[in-house]
């Protein structure tokens, strides 16, 4: 079996996690990862711009996943 890089991400400024995190590509193009004991979490956009992100003192972040809200049609939306 061969591992192979398909893309890269940076943010400013940089972080590294050592240690667990995850990927998960969503349906609009997007990337959200997650940096273990990087203590972030961050959605990119297809071009590597940074759209979302949670930092600071966050502790060590395993995984993250983006779900559909929970509350209909969502928290804020005037109708």
């Amino acid at each position: 079996m061969t591992a192979a890089q398909m893309e890269s991400f940076s943010s400013l400024p940089g972080a590294v996690g050592l240690l667990g995190g995850s990927v998960q590509q969503l349906d609009n193009g997007h990337v959200l990862e997650s940096l273990g004991n990087g203590q972030r979490v961050e959605e990119y956009d297809a071009a590597g711009n940074v759209v979302w992100h949670l930092s600071g003192g966050t502790g060590y972040i395993f995984r993250a996943q983006r779900i559909a809200s929970l509350y209909a049609p969502g928290v804020g939306v005037p109708r």
